[in-house]
């Protein structure tokens, strides 16, 4: 659920203190399931480390959304005002008809 308007959200990678006093564990866990895994946690705590975590990035081509919800409204609208007056003139035929 999103609470804040599209221009207040962005992308952020990474959670800041996330290995923070737990480095060993994480690293002894990651040896269980792999060495694979191991040098993937190891990278993400050099990365921590070094401060490569929590870069905040504005969402890509959301203007490109903006556009494409203006288009689909406006396209609705449309079909709206299209239907009232289908129905409004299918009625007149109706009124006319009976008059006659």
């Amino acid at each position: 659920m999103y609470t804040h308007p599209l221009d207040d959200q962005y992308l952020e990678d990474g959670i800041p203190g996330y290995f923070e006093g737990i480095e060993e564990e994480m690293l002894r866990r990651g040896r269980l399931v792999s060495e694979n895994q191991a040098r993937v946690v190891e990278g993400l705590i050099y990365r921590e480390k070094n401060g490569y975590v929590a870069h905040k990035r504005g969402l890509p081509g959301h203007e490109i959304e903006t556009l494409l919800e203006l288009f689909l409204l406006g396209l609705n609208g449309v079909g709206l005002l299209i239907g009232i007056i289908t129905i409004t003139m299918g009625r007149m035929l109706i009124i006319l008809k009976r008059r006659t």
